[in-house]
């Protein structure tokens, strides 16, 4: 006979009511962080970038440059360049941005400092349904119900604020005001989402082991850092794992009731994995709750019965329907459609150290205090895989941790963007919390809780300090410009391994010194002769180690800005998108 878990009965609605204010906050608190601004233009370009003449330039370049991209953006050679071979100069003086910095002053009026969200609203743009176009032309990850659900969201927040919807680009680009509105009320979903979920956590949770494990559950959920960070950008990641949310909760409730036809919690639960996977295509795998529900429902060894093989063919014939209402264009575009997505997964890189990346790198960071250790002494409770729900959310848990080696390095915070493993770990540390609070370690084990939720409350708020700064003129990469602009003589030669963007720069005017792009390969060579001074904003690991050589040998630091609060006390500053450090170096003499 399958046992449960004890269950304190209590109503849970008010605690996953007040896990998911917590939750909205966290995730509200810094959500206008990086947004386009005329201001943050003029920090940058001089004021002729912002006449009506050059504006419409930009706009005419812009519809070029995506006619240039062709059918399929993602193919296109362009879309994956630096926008700039080997290296480029630009002399001081300019009023109009010369060709290599027209992409650039068109950036700073309609990009937001996180590059990937400007890509979320050209996918929305895309889809048309008056015109039966459905394709956002993004595929691995993405689905186009995600960003039908993103525009409907965005129509509906424009009828409560002045946010206008158009389908002309020009409007927005001589309007900034307006594309900070679009951003704005794009991330607002994210901010809806991360308090939904921590809700469903919670509620889910007590239905299945209980208040009180509900209600850390829920906790753990709405304060890990990884969730509070990724709820401050744009992706589908959170609309597919609410929809995985409720595939667990019908899958559960069907294993719980495990001699009775529940022919309408199985077709729910199809419906569930079908919109999850019409959202992001890569929770197809979150059919792994299916089989294993028809597991604990089976006949002896393994025998299922034959009610509910037809009650799970059902479930995924109607998910696959569902999948293909919501993402038509693999039907009516079919086999191009199909390579596309063929050829964008054959990017992943496979490696199976990914997975101890995830388990000793990415989950420490991204998930509470002691959350691990909780996770492991549940899946070391013979009670909890004996209770159908335990069973699934272990199962859940372990298949996401397992399928790591899919994953981008898993060590980076906004990489657990690709694990959707999270609920089913918040469910079992919860499990795990209240179990060892109903013996003689009850204290110990509140306490223990407590220090987790605290510690995740101070890193996330951490993340949301550093996305505030981003939100007005104090950033680190204003700082950074002021003192550029103070300390370093008009005329004189700054480098730079990027074109310059909202994400990547130090905020100084461009147009009084004479700037240098290379190329980081070529930068790093000892026979190339360096600029003069170096400024290096977000730099990723990789391009740090490239360079570590270089400017060890040639370079000395002459002024940095850094995220407040980082490590030891915060996250790694590396891996902020809010308030990034800025390095500025000097060629030794």
């Amino acid at each position: 006979m399958i046992q449960s878990l004890p269950v304190n009965i209590a109503p849970p609605r008010r605690d996953a009511a007040w896990v998911a204010l917590l939750a909205a906050f966290l995730a509200a608190w810094g959500i206008s962080w990086g947004l386009p601004s005329a201001e943050r233009a003029l920090r940058v370009f001089p004021p002729e970038t912002a006449t009506p003449r050059f504006l419409a330039h930009l706009a005419d370049t812009w519809r070029q440059r995506q006619a240039d991209f062709g059918a399929e953006p993602m193919l296109s050679k362009g879309l994956w360049t630096l926008g700039f071979e080997r290296e480029a100069t630009v002399e001081p003086g300019w009023t109009t941005p010369p060709p290599v910095l027209e992409n650039s002053s068109r950036s700073f009026l309609v990009r937001s400092a996180f590059e990937d969200e400007s890509n979320m609203l050209i996918a929305v743009a895309r889809i048309k349904p008056h015109r039966l176009e459905f394709n956002p032309r993004l595929y691995t990850g993405y689905g186009a119900a995600y960003f039908m659900t993103l525009g409907a969201w965005m129509a509906l927040v424009s009828l409560m604020t002045p946010l206008r919807l158009v389908r002309d680009f020009a409007f927005y680009l001589a309007r900034p005001d307006q594309m900070w509105w679009l951003y704005l009320s794009a991330r607002l979903s994210g901010v809806f989402l991360h308090a939904l979920i921590a809700a469903l956590v919670a509620g889910i949770g007590a239905r299945f082991w209980g208040r009180r494990a509900g209600l850390w559950a829920g906790l753990f959920f709405a304060v890990a850092p990884a969730n509070v960070m990724l709820a401050h950008i744009l992706k589908p990641r959170a609309l597919g794992t609410a929809w995985l949310c409720g595939l667990f909760y019908f899958c559960a409730r069907i294993a719980e009731a495990r001699d009775e036809d529940r022919r309408a919690d199985w077709l729910w639960a199809g419906a569930m994995l079908g919109m999850a996977a019409a959202a992001t295509n890569l929770l197809w795998d979150a059919g792994v709750l299916l089989l294993a529900t028809l597991w604990l429902r089976r006949e002896g060894a393994f025998r299922p019965r034959a009610r509910d093989l037809s009650r799970f063919a059902q479930a995924m014939a109607l998910s696959i329907a569902l999948f293909f209402v919501l993402n038509p264009f693999f039907l009516i575009e079919g086999r191009p459609a199909w390579h596309m997505m063929f050829l964008s997964k054959n990017h992943a890189d496979l490696h199976f150290a990914q997975i101890g990346r995830l388990v000793f790198g990415g989950l420490p960071k991204g998930l509470p205090l002691t959350l691990e250790l909780w996770l492991a002494a549940a899946l070391l409770t013979p009670a909890l895989w004996a209770s159908p729900a335990g069973f699934l959310a272990a199962v859940a848990a372990l298949f996401y941790i397992a399928i790591a080696f899919s994953m981008q390095d898993a060590r980076l915070l906004v990489n657990l963007r690709h694990f959707y493993g999270l609920p089913f770990v918040c469910w079992l540390a919860g499990a795990a919390v209240a179990r060892a609070a109903e013996g003689r370690w009850r204290r110990p084990a509140h306490a223990a809780a407590v220090l987790s939720v605290a510690a995740a409350l101070w890193l996330s708020a951490v993340i949301d300090l550093n996305f505030h700064r981003e939100t007005g003129a104090g950033s680190t990469k204003d700082l950074a410009g002021a003192w550029i602009e103070r300390n370093i003589p008009a005329g004189a030669e700054i480098g730079m391994i990027k074109l310059p963007q909202p994400g990547n720069c130090a905020y100084f005017r461009l147009d009084r010194y004479r700037l240098r792009f290379v190329e980081v390969q070529l930068l790093a060579q000892e026979q190339v002769a360096g600029p003069e001074y170096l400024v290096l904003t977000a730099l990723s690991k990789e391009h740090e180690d490239a360079l570590a050589p270089l400017l060890r040998a040639r370079y000395s630091l002459v002024h940095e800005e850094r995220p407040v609060l980082t490590r030891p006390f915060g996250p790694p500053a590396r891996e902020l998108f809010g308030n990034p450090p800025v390095y500025i170096f000097r060629k030794s003499a």
